[in-house]
């Protein structure tokens, strides 16, 4: 059984076979759109942009909300403060206040792209742990955080959509859930499945990865990019002590793990690290370097 669908600024896809797969089918569909509803910012009605307006430290929070926070938690620790999902501010100062999936077809190509950072100074990020994330904190239903802290769902939100759904699905026989590229595939029958990673901003296969048990994430600053009024180039991944787009010498970065979640984080930190090593990267990966597709590094 197989199923696509519109959530998250992105095309979803569940496949499922098993007993009761419409059932269980049915249930992971319905997690993906209720993570949605709490986790747009870009729903001033959702839990999340409520949560950004509260200015109170201590909220009470949903099931949801409890889940992205302790995945939050976890990415900033894992990446040692380089992925911090705590730069509302900074992204929207950077100019992403709206959605970008509503102006796909201005998305830059490649080649645009590439000319635009061609004279970017490589500044990797730097893995610190004076990240504010370990500010914030979580205990039963209750967050803590900073007055001022406000949080973007971001990739980390459809890595836990993946996570989440996949969690629905796994008793059966087989099953794959692609949340906009974060992928997860499982099942109790071992299904050995390629997932292809394709090339920034290109519909060409660059490798396949053959997976059947685990998650596949790629992050990459092309996608979500765009161009000032002085003609300076931005993206989404921040440095989070400077606020700005991180030009680290890598464009995109695929990660293989266990979950989605893990899988999204150490994609993100190997990209904005600009490590040229595996250590992000234990469970296999591809590297894509910029400035020349043929500098690709497969872990």
């Amino acid at each position: 059984m197989k199923e696509e669908f519109s959530a998250l600024g992105s095309r979803i896809q569940i496949e499922a076979v098993g007993a009761n797969e419409s059932e269980k089918m049915l249930q992971a569909t319905e997690s993906i759109y209720e993570l949605e509803k709490v986790l747009s910012r870009f729903d001033p009605d959702s839990e999340l942009s409520r949560l950004n307006e509260n200015p109170d430290s201590n909220i009470s929070v949903g099931s949801i909300m409890k889940a992205y926070i302790e995945a939050v938690i976890y990415s900033g620790e894992l990446s040692r403060g380089m992925v911090d999902s705590t730069l509302l501010h900074e992204i929207e100062e950077v100019g992403y206040k709206d959605s970008i999936e509503d102006a796909v077809e201005q998305r830059m190509s490649l080649e645009e792209f590439e000319s635009l950072i061609n004279d970017k100074e490589i500044k990797p990020e730097k893995a610190s742990p004076e990240s504010k994330l370990i500010e914030v904190a979580i205990t039963g239903q209750t967050l803590y955080r900073p007055v001022g802290i406000k949080f973007d769902s971001g990739g980390l939100g459809k890595g836990l959509a993946a996570d989440l759904a996949a969690a629905k699905l796994s008793d059966l026989e087989y099953f794959l859930v692609d949340c906009g590229g974060d992928i997860r595939i499982g099942g109790k029958a071992n299904v050995n499945r390629e997932v292809f990673v394709t090339y920034p901003n290109i519909d060409k296969v660059l490798t396949r990865l053959n997976v059947s048990s685990g998650a596949v994430a790629t992050s990459g600053i092309s996608q979500r990019s765009w161009v000032d009024d002085s003609c300076n180039v931005h993206h989404d991944l921040l440095d989070q002590s400077t606020g700005e787009s991180v030009f680290s010498g890598i464009v995109q970065v695929t990660a293989l793990a266990p979950t989605a979640g893990e899988a999204e984080t150490r994609a993100k930190s190997a990209l904005l690290s600009g490590s040229k090593e595996d250590e992000w990267l234990p469970y296999g990966g591809v590297i894509v370097y910029d400035k020349s597709l043929e500098k690709t590094h497969y872990v």
